[in-house]
């Protein structure tokens, strides 16, 4: 039998792993720290036990060798393949067996295939296309071919937009209160247009789906407005804003399963898609209840306890000030670096204190 293993590269880099776990056993060992040199000892013997897993095949049969194991399937016994793609780009060929009970035997992507091989797994079905193939029949005879076919440039145009809108609320929201109402926009275009599809849009993408994904116009511009109101805005209190998002995100991921027949069968999703579409309506609740506000501030005054900048993953200028208004302890504020450096300790700053335009209290120090 023929057999393939790991590329020469892969190879490398496992070998080079090895010796850098034998390296530093040795290591522990000479400075006498026996415990951490029999931890990392084993570990240098780990690719070498990886290396060992190679992939062997005639006309009439496929084999997949480890060290442990050894799994077998006929060539005539095998269904079709699939393509599993992970993250960072590592792939690997799956062989689904005519028998549901038989686990797939999968095919590493990092394994240095020769032309046979490729050639004798390329004569495979491909099940993967033979899915696309018969969800795409499935739009045409629910929506017809027009429709579907109109459908992925609506797609790119939200999508196209929402990572344009994101990005500018991200890195430059001049002029500020245009780029929010765009991101609101996108988002509230690309919610009716994938409910009123009715499962013509996807919301997530995947290789096996013919449908056009919605998801960048439906995630990017509900993260900016988020992130932009959470470093922007000053509210008394989190908890109003954080519950009523919480149920918004909620409600529209009900919307999306129960009017996507493909999503409706997958009800996990719920879990993962209510906290994602929960930014929108906590950006747009935040933004209305500061843009909205017609009703005068009370104004307080702070007075600064002292500064002192953290360090973290960035940099942050913070102004640490005595108990005001609804506050009974002292407060920290981020400040712009030129303003930490003209405010000084003990400094008097006045606090405008604003109900909100939902009733959700908000205030703004005044900085020099």
């Amino acid at each position: 039998m023929r057999s393939c293993s790991y590329s020469t590269g892969w190879k490398w880099f496992f070998i080079v792993v090895g010796v850098v776990f034998a390296a530093a056993a040795a290591t522990c060992f000479a400075a006498d720290l026996p415990l951490f040199g029999l931890a990392l000892a084993p570990m240098a013997g780990v690719p070498w036990i990886v290396l060992q897993e190679r992939i062997e095949y005639d006309d009439q049969r496929i084999v997949h060798r480890t060290l442990l194991r050894t799994h077998s399937m006929l060539r005539a016994s095998i269904r079709g393949r699939r393509l599993y793609v992970y993250q960072h780009g590592i792939r690997e060929v799956a062989l689904i067996s005519e028998l549901p009970s038989e686990k797939p035997l999968k095919v590493p992507g990092m394994f240095a295939l020769d032309p046979e091989l490729r050639d004798w797994i390329q004569e495979l079905p491909d099940l993967d296309q033979q899915e696309r193939e018969s969800e795409l029949q499935r739009l045409v005879e629910q929506f017809g071919t027009d429709t579907v076919a109109h459908r992925r440039p609506m797609a790119k145009v939200l999508n196209a937009l929402g990572l344009a809108c994101a990005a500018w609320a991200w890195f430059w929201p001049r002029p500020y209160h245009p780029v929010l109402i765009a991101n609101i926009a996108v988002f509230a275009a690309a919610f009716f247009t994938a409910v009123r599809s009715r499962g013509g849009y996807a919301v997530d993408s995947s290789r096996k789906d013919p449908r056009p994904s919605l998801g960048p116009a439906l995630i990017f511009p509900g993260l900016a407005i988020a992130l932009r109101m959470s470093l922007d805005v000053r509210l008394v209190s989190w908890t109003r804003p954080l519950l009523l998002a919480a149920g918004a995100g909620a409600i529209i991921a009900v919307a999306l399963l129960l009017t996507a027949p493909r999503e409706r069968q997958k009800p996990w999703l719920f879990l993962l898609w209510a906290p994602i579409f929960a930014a929108a309506p906590f950006g747009a609740l935040v933004y209305a209840n500061v843009a909205l506000d017609r009703r005068p501030p009370v104004r307080y005054e702070a007075v600064v306890q002292g500064k002192y900048i953290a360090h973290g993953k960035r940099t942050e200028w913070r102004l640490r000030l005595e108990p005001w208004g609804p506050f009974e302890e002292a407060k920290d504020e981020e400040v712009s670096r030129a303003s930490y450096a003209r405010v000084k300790p003990g400094q008097q700053l006045t606090v405008r204190l604003y109900p909100g335009r939902l009733d959700i209290p908000w205030f703004v120090v005044e900085l020099p």
